[in-house]
């Protein structure tokens, strides 16, 4: 199978026109599925592209990869009502959104030759979905995810790599990229997380 043919394996073909609830905006639907099956197939494979273009190094691609794979199984349960769209006319340079008012992703046509990018840009976008869903019902949630994008802003190299920069936007996107940008989780294991904060967040104390 080509790079395109996997990436669709979970797709059916569709010619729709989907109308934005948030801007008003048509697309035509090439392609679409469920978001829980979209985001099978993460192909393993796909990494030697990563390691090649000097992202990362293999060890770190591979880990990467198997921590997407295991988020996206994890994802799944909260993505039932979301729907993926592939469509042709996003912006050139749009890869994907989330429109929260349809609870609908947009792929742009151009991912699916791009390998482990196109899985990074569904994860991406699942994430998203995920929060509003979820996390954005909850104030105690969105307060702690909060605490931690201060935090990480004022303690990580995020913000100085290109790589990486996008994930400080605000706390949607830390969350989105770490969960799908190999660079963004590199930076983020470098960063020591104190005992107040750990505490906050309800997981287990580590000593320094």
């Amino acid at each position: 199978l080509s790079i395109e043919e996997k990436a669709l394996r979970n797709f059916n073909p569709s010619r729709k026109v989907f109308r934005s609830s948030n801007s008003g905006d048509r697309h035509t639907v090439l392609y679409e599925a469920k978001a829980k099956d979209a985001l099978k197939g993460f192909d393993a494979a796909n990494v030697a592209l990563e390691h090649l273009r000097g992202r990362v190094s293999k060890s770190t691609a591979l880990g990467s990869t198997y921590f997407m794979q295991e988020a996206a199984k994890r994802l799944s349960k909260y993505l039932a009502d979301v729907d993926v769209y592939i469509v042709s006319d996003l912006e050139a340079d749009t890869a994907g959104k989330y429109f929260s008012r349809d609870n609908k992703i947009l792929i742009n046509e151009s991912m699916l030759s791009k390998g482990l990018e196109y899985y990074e840009t569904v994860l991406h976008e699942a994430v998203h979905a995920a929060y509003f869903n979820y996390i954005e019902q909850s104030p105690s949630a969105k307060r702690d995810l909060q605490a931690l994008f201060d935090y990480v802003e004022h303690n990580s190299n995020l913000k100085k790599d290109y790589k990486t920069a996008y994930s400080m936007t605000n706390r949607h996107e830390l969350l989105a990229e770490a969960f799908a940008n190999p660079s963004v989780q590199v930076e983020l294991s470098k960063v020591q997380i104190p005992g107040w904060l750990q505490r906050q967040l309800g997981i287990p104390e580590t000593k320094s």
